[in-house]
């Protein structure tokens, strides 16, 4: 069904609803997004990117160490709701959040808006990260907290 080479050129798996990507992923071991209707399989990342997202994370970390605010890496979902039925699933390399207890689920996910997000562009995944994520991410911050829940 995936060509190896469509995952190499980052390439969509197909389109889907909020709840077949939700059933789709339930079980899965495999990273997942959900982007305007779109599932992305992401692939692990290189080393560079690896390790650029350490030493972030570690700066993060130290950073805010004692503040209101967590770091946090992927995978962790992200799920951003630009209509009723406009809703996505996204997992920035590096996000800060400064409302977790507030914003975390029953089912122990996060839904809320992070206070920052950090996307390391890697040859993969430039072009979803600089068109569709980023636009995503303008819509969801340029309407502040209300297009995430």
């Amino acid at each position: 069904m995936v060509s190896e080479r469509a995952l190499a050129d980052g390439y969509g798996l197909g389109r889907a609803s909020y709840e077949e990507f939700l059933e789709l992923t339930r079980d899965s071991t495999e990273r997942y997004e959900l982007i305007d209707g779109e599932v992305f399989l992401q692939a692990s990342p290189k080393a560079a990117h690896q390790l650029t997202q350490m030493v972030l994370a570690a700066t993060f970390f130290n950073h805010f160490d004692g503040q209101n605010c967590v770091p946090m890496s992927a995978p962790f979902d992200i799920t951003i709701r630009r209509s009723k039925d406009d809703v996505n699933v996204v997992q920035p390399d590096l996000m800060v959040i400064c409302d977790l207890p507030e914003k975390l689920g029953e089912d122990g996910y996060y839904y809320g808006v992070p206070t920052l997000v950090v996307e390391i562009l890697s040859e993969g995944t430039r072009r979803n990260d600089l068109l569709k994520k980023l636009n995503l991410y303008m819509t969801v911050y340029g309407a502040g907290s209300s297009g995430i829940w």
